[in-house]
């Protein structure tokens, strides 16, 4: 409607785009915060979870923490297929 490309960005795409990024930063939050006390439930707090751990190891070898975030993701999917 006369807009420039620019405007159209700044006027419509951004305002729907954080509505969007709000609902899925409290989803992720929600979802990560529900795993970690699910998790602390299950084992108690002696056991670190993998992001504590992930946390904890971050300044040290970033090869094995690159090798464990792949593997997790790994038995994610293969989980993920075989209850599909």
């Amino acid at each position: 409607l006369g807009a420039s490309t620019w405007q159209a960005v700044l006027l419509v795409v951004l305002p729907n785009l954080r509505k969007g990024l709000m609902v899925a930063l409290l989803l992720s939050f929600s979802f990560l915060f529900g795993e970690f006390v699910f998790a602390n439930l299950l084992v108690g707090t002696r056991y670190e979870t993998l992001q504590v751990y992930l946390n904890n190891m971050r300044n040290s070898s970033g090869h094995f923490n690159s090798a464990l975030v792949i593997s997790y993701f790994a038995f994610v999917l293969v989980l993920t297929w075989v209850a599909n």
